[in-house]
């Protein structure tokens, strides 16, 4: 009668699976009841036998109700649950110290709830989960496990097939997982540790989260730790996919024991440590620690962080002792914690960003930002740490990459205000690049490396337009102008006039318009003066108080005369003694007679080099390019161009000028060995940003400080303009060269060409020219320095005092070889350092460190650092520092 039964039972389902939904198990035998009831109650099922071995079974009777397995039970297959969409109504199959077996598959539905407690269950093929699987002290074995919602309570159970999690899944106490296991998205595994017993999970196979994953706990409290079980060291991983989100939850201790890969998000909210001997984990996806600290231990283990570790404020990262960490190309670390390295072997060749808008971030141990590795300043107030970015490194920052500076959306700094945006320890080197230096407005950041870190101090290019005292030197294009800094005056010879050439000499004093009210005062030099010219040079030597004049034009417009002859004008600052010109005849014959050409200055050596310039007859003559014969390819033979000269370097640059008649040459050219020791060579280079086409620059000044070089003026299309452009990196050394429209602020002068322009510290003073009206005679300053002056005639009393420190005699002599003297100016009395440094900004000697009185102090430098050794040759800068206010100059020491 049994086998009767069952052939007509199975008949029956066969024909509703065709009907069923894809997936559905058919059923032999079915739960009938729609109370709670035993597993070996006959009458409980249709037909009215026992499920055995061979049979199908189904419990999806509608209703809530509860099916005790009271006996030890082996079907074939078994689905638990009613069919469609979830609801109140849960169908419960509960075991209590029982065991089933189940020899195909076994299917919950959304009401199918499975409450396993010391319990063994064994599925041949897929358990495919749609509703509850609770398992307390369980052991689960199936070929795999395609789940909606499983919980493995304490305190301990055993999962020996493949998991696949399509829901949710709670591990309590030790869960042993035998293979792999997959967290779909959308997905949510929970491993939760308790006050009593902790969560421990343990993966002998990769696992995959594409979902979520928490870390938590229960009742207020409890430990959680994923273990890789699996044999060998550092293959087993605990995989966060992309997309996926794993939570370090509090309250308790987690650790992870695994070979983490995080391609999704990692958010530790607790305490959190990854400890995997020898385990290479990869983080390219992003680790914040919000509220709990970080540490990868594990010896021989390594991190290779390519995408975003960040620390939030209290909060550390740590590398263990014997671990390795590198912060690849595409690598982000930020935020406004610490992160500590000093155990580690690091590599940094990626992004440093503090804060998330801005925010001080430290770094423990020894930092080495390796080329092609960047920092990432942002800058949006005044406060360190709350308005701009902070790296603060603890030990010794090796800066070799790029400081990328830019400003928070709607801030703009004020002329003077300084920004420490790094502070170190120690450090060695300077960064290779400093991007974003160059600020709307006219204004720029200049950096300073010190013993502590480096800052960035705003300045700002402002036109302020002098008017002297005294009779004024008549209008004129094609004079010469030199700069005494030790006075402050500069000195102007020559030119063309309405009525001619000119041959006299005017000194314009307190000419950076700093130091008093500027005045004319004409000179009247004993001895022959050269003859009435324009468009020749002139180069000055502060040590010796000369001038020295060669070359130019008489001003012809149609066939100017060319002169080769050499002046020197004594006392050529009006100071010391009468002037006086004297002629001077080289024994060796010089360079062709021209006008037009650049001359640059060596006082280390005593040397003019001249370099281009207009040779022959007519009113273009034939532009020239000699400097002696250097080698590389020489720039294009010009006349009227601008020139530069880097002493420390002994570099000259060459920028513009124009062929015989021809367009502008807006190409910059470096000479180097420009003082004729050495091996001179020439080398084109390619600043980015290229001036517009078809303009002609006019004369460069150079600011050594920030190697520099500013043009104003020239001409545009043919006609006179106003242009201002400032070269970065104008020597070739240090960084890409590029040019910057600073867009100063104030009314500018005139446009003009054929006008004069001499640097002083950080300002630009140009002089005279030709403009759309005609012959000029006004005097203007271009600032650069860390205070905004009005376009406006200055008023300063006579004799009033400089508010910033200043060199008021530079290093001389510069190259030197034993003793360097200088000479500073102190505007008021307190504490003040001057020191010298070489090029890592190491501190190598001392000559004043304590109060200093207002006013000028002598200081000598005998080439001895600070521990009694000779300094080595090479290139070193004075820095003296008083109150908020400093200044800088190069020194070059030889051997």
């Amino acid at each position: 009668m049994r086998t009767r039964s069952i052939l007509v039972s199975r008949l029956i389902l066969l024909s509703a699976l065709v009907a069923s939904p894809a997936g559905a198990l058919a059923a032999d035998i079915a739960w009938n009841s729609p109370v709670d009831g035993v597993w070996s109650d006959p009458a409980n099922w249709s037909p009215p036998i026992v499920p055995g071995p061979s049979d199908d079974v189904s419990i999806a009777l509608l209703g809530a109700y509860t099916v005790t397995l009271d006996v030890h039970a082996s079907v074939h297959s078994l689905t638990l649950g009613a069919s469609g969409p979830a609801t109140d109504d849960k169908q419960t199959l509960y075991t209590p110290g029982a065991t089933l077996v189940i020899g195909a598959g076994f299917r919950l539905t959304p009401d199918g709830v499975l409450d396993f407690e010391s319990s063994a269950i064994s599925v041949a093929d897929t358990l495919e989960n749609l509703g509850t699987l609770d398992l307390f002290s369980t052991d689960l074995s199936a070929g795999m496990l395609d789940n909606r919602f499983i919980a493995m309570k304490d305190p301990s159970s055993t999962i020996a097939g493949p998991i696949d999690n399509r829901g949710k899944l709670v591990l309590q106490g030790s869960t042993n997982l035998a293979q792999s296991l997959v967290n779909r998205p959308g997905a949510i595994m929970r491993v939760e540790g308790t006050p009593l017993v902790p969560a421990i999970f343990n993966i002998p196979d990769s696992y995959t989260n594409y979902g979520e994953l928490d870390l938590a706990c229960a009742l207020g409290f409890g430990n959680v730790t994923i273990n890789a079980t699996g044999s060998g060291s550092g293959h087993v991983s605990l995989v966060n996919a992309p997309g996926a989100l794993m939570h370090s939850y509090p309250d308790g201790a987690r650790v992870i024991g695994a070979q983490l890969e995080n391609h999704g998000t990692l958010d530790v909210q607790q305490p959190l440590t990854i400890n995997r001997p020898g385990a290479a984990h990869v983080n390219d996806g992003t680790i914040t620690l919000t509220g709990g600290n970080l540490t990868a231990a594990g010896s021989g283990a390594s991190l290779l962080n390519r995408g975003v570790i960040a620390v939030g404020a209290g909060r550390t990262f740590s590398q263990g002792t014997g671990t390795s960490f590198t912060n690849d190309t595409t690598g982000v670390l930020r935020g406004g914690g610490t992160f500590n390295l000093a155990a580690a072997a690091c590599v940094q060749r990626g992004h440093i960003a503090p804060g998330d808008s801005v925010g001080r971030l430290g770094f423990i141990g020894n930092l080495e930002i390796n080329p092609g590795g960047s920092v990432d300043i942002e800058i949006g107030g005044a406060a360190p740490g709350t308005g701009y970015d902070v790296l603060s490194v603890g030990a010794f920052l090796i800066p070799l990459g790029t400081l990328d500076i830019s400003l928070v959306p709607g801030f703009e700094p004020a002329p003077g205000q300084r920004f420490e945006v790094i502070q170190w320890g120690d450090h060695a080197g300077v960064f290779a690049r400093i991007d974003g230096l160059t600020l709307p407005g006219g204004l720029a950041l200049v950096p300073e490396y010190s013993a502590s870190g480096l800052s960035l101090t705003c300045v700002a290019q402002t036109w302020t337009h002098l008017i002297p005292t005294g009779a004024a030197p008549s209008a004129r294009e094609g004079h010469a102008a030199v700069y005494d800094s030790a006075s402050d005056r500069m000195i102007v010879f020559g030119g063309r006039s309405d009525a001619g050439p000119l041959s006299d000499v005017w000194v314009l004093d307190h000419a950076d318009g700093r130091g008093g009210r500027p005045q004319w005062t004409p000179l009247a030099p004993a001895g022959a003066a050269p003859a009435p010219r324009a468009h020749m040079s002139a180069v000055y030597d502060p040590a010796t108080n000369r001038m020295t004049v060669f070359g130019g034009d008489d001003a012809n417009p149609t066939s100017p005369a060319r002169f080769g002859d050499v002046w020197v004008l004594t006392n050529a600052n009006g100071l010391g003694g009468a002037p006086s010109w004297i002629r001077v005849a080289p024994p060796h014959p010089g360079p062709a007679a021209r006008s037009g050409h650049s001359a640059i200055y060596d006082r280390g050596s005593n040397r003019m080099t001249v370099f281009g310039g207009a040779t022959g007859a007519g009113a273009c003559g034939t532009p020239a390019n000699d400097a002696w014969v250097p080698s590389g390819a020489p720039p294009p033979p010009r006349a009227f161009h601008g020139a530069s000269f880097d002493a420390a370097t002994r570099r000259m640059s060459v920028v513009g000028g124009a062929a015989a008649c021809g367009s502008p040459d807006t190409s910059l050219w470096v000479l180097s060995d420009a003082d004729g020791r050495g091996d001179p060579a020439w080398t084109p280079l390619a600043p980015a940003g290229a001036p517009r086409g078809a303009w002609g620059p006019g004369p460069a000044v150079y600011d050594p400080t920030g190697n520099r070089l500013t043009v104003f003026g020239g001409t545009l299309g043919g006609a006179p303009t106003d242009t201002t452009l400032t070269l970065t990196f104008a020597n070739g050394l240090g960084g890409a060269p590029s040019w910057v429209d600073r867009a100063p602020s104030g009314a500018p002068p005139e446009a003009r060409t054929g006008h004069s322009a001499v640097q002083a510290d950080r300002r630009m003073i140009v002089f005279g020219g030709s403009g759309a009206s005609g012959l000029l005679a006004d005097v203007w300053v271009l600032d650069e320095a860390e205070a905004r002056v009005e376009d406006a005639p200055v008023e300063n009393p006579a004799g009033a005092a400089r508010e910033q420190v200043d060199f008021d005699r530079a290093p001389y002599p510069n190259p030197a070889r034993s003793t360097v003297s200088l000479s500073i100016s102190v505007p008021h009395g307190g504490p003040a350092v001057v020191v010298i440094t070489d090029v890592a900004g190491r501190v190598v000697a001392t000559l004043r460190r304590g109060f200093l009185a207002a006013g000028d102090h002598e200081f000598a430098w005998h080439g001895v650092t600070d521990r009694g050794t000779r300094a080595p040759a090479g290139l070193y800068f004075v820095t003296a520092r008083c109150a908020k206010s400093s200044a800088t100059r190069k020194l070059l020491l030889v051997e």
